[in-house]
């Protein structure tokens, strides 16, 4: 998944996140996730920020890739999808893919998500998650959708989620 950070008044791709906050924006879109199968909530947090040195950097949750995708009007997610559940004990695999239906370009996203809910310090417990499968192929979804909408107009949708307050915050202990 992309992660972005403002700079000289830009948003820009950051790389070299840090695990804690990949795992911090992750985790609440999970709980996202489940809720939304749960209790079918309209979401309006489209993007997660989470504080790292001081600033903010901002990951794209699944309703956030979702709402990229009708914005721009030309991607298809193909229903095609691959599962892996059984190579790992503990974690689910998926594969998406998303075209372009523009550009005519098809590229992968991939999701991985724990078979059991986690403790602090995402540390498996006994306790299997019911949802894992719905979060593993959500997460490809979402990363097949921003593997091929176009890096500019992605950027230019989240300032407008930003602008809009379409944003959680996570605070630093999630």
């Amino acid at each position: 998944m992309p992660f972005y950070e403002e700079k000289g008044g830009q948003l820009v791709p950051r790389g070299g996140v840090p695990s804690e906050a990949v795992a911090a924006i992750e985790r609440a879109d999970d709980e996202a996730i489940v809720e939304h199968l749960t209790t079918s909530p309209i979401t309006e947090e489209y993007l997660y920020s989470y504080e790292i040195g001081g600033k903010p950097v901002v990951g794209i949750s699944v309703s956030g890739a979702k709402e990229v995708a009708r914005e721009l009007g030309n991607i298809e997610v193909l229903p095609d999808f691959k599962l892996d559940k059984d190579s790992d004990p503990d974690y689910i695999y998926a594969t998406m893919r998303a075209r372009d239906l523009t550009r005519n370009t098809i590229l992968a996203g991939f999701g991985r998500q724990c078979k059991y809910y986690l403790t602090t310090g995402n540390i498996p417990t006994d306790r299997i998650n019911e949802h894992a499968f719905v979060i593993a192929l959500s997460k490809a979804q979402r990363n097949a959708i921003l593997s091929v909408a176009p890096q500019e107009a992605v950027m230019r949708i989240i300032q407008t989620f930003i602008e809009q307050k379409k944003l959680k915050k996570l605070p630093p202990s999630y």
